[in-house]
């Protein structure tokens, strides 16, 4: 017997027979049986809107996830993203896009974005954004490696990184 796509983890299904010879009593045994929900996988990626910024622009981060398995569970999601020297976060922009769960947790502090989502049973994806300044700690043509860590507890952590060069602002005569 296989559970199809119409069963309900842990709602219980019951498997119920008739015997019958014709001349005792038919019986009727029944099973129940109840589904576990499959685990999920997690997939992430990071992105940013402009790779070559000028030393003091606002670019904005996107770091999205989601779950690769039909009908899995990732139990609870939590992304973390230590801000690198050179990045200073722009006050009140993290925001999270995508359906339904939201995060039950969405805040930056000390240059740590955190954003803590409850159970995913779907495969959508779901992503936070936040923009930072390029500050005066960068340097031009030096690398920024900007990495964040989108962990469900049960799969080893995702982490997704992206590079930015920044470019020296043009100067005045």
């Amino acid at each position: 017997v296989i559970v199809n796509e119409e069963a309900k983890a842990g709602e219980t299904i019951l498997n119920k027979a008739k015997v019958d010879d014709t001349v005792n009593p038919p019986e009727e045994p029944e099973v129940p049986v109840v589904p576990e929900a499959k685990a999920g996988k997690l997939a992430a990626t990071k992105t940013v809107n402009n790779a070559k910024p000028k030393l003091g622009e606002t670019i904005e981060y996107t770091i999205s996830f989601r779950n690769t398995i039909e009908n899995g569970i990732l139990n609870k999601v939590v992304i973390t993203d230590q801000l690198p020297k050179g990045l200073t976060y722009v006050k009140d922009s993290l925001t999270s896009v995508g359906d339904e769960p939201k995060p039950t947790s969405l805040k930056e502090a000390n240059g740590i974005i955190t954003a803590e989502y409850p159970s995913i049973t779907d495969t959508k994806e779901r992503s936070i954004r936040f923009k930072v300044i390029v500050n005066e700690e960068a340097k031009a043509g030096e690398t920024i490696l900007n990495k964040a860590k989108v962990d469900d507890t049960v799969n080893p952590p995702e982490e997704p990184e992206v590079p930015v060069v920044p470019e020296a602002k043009a100067g005045k005569l």
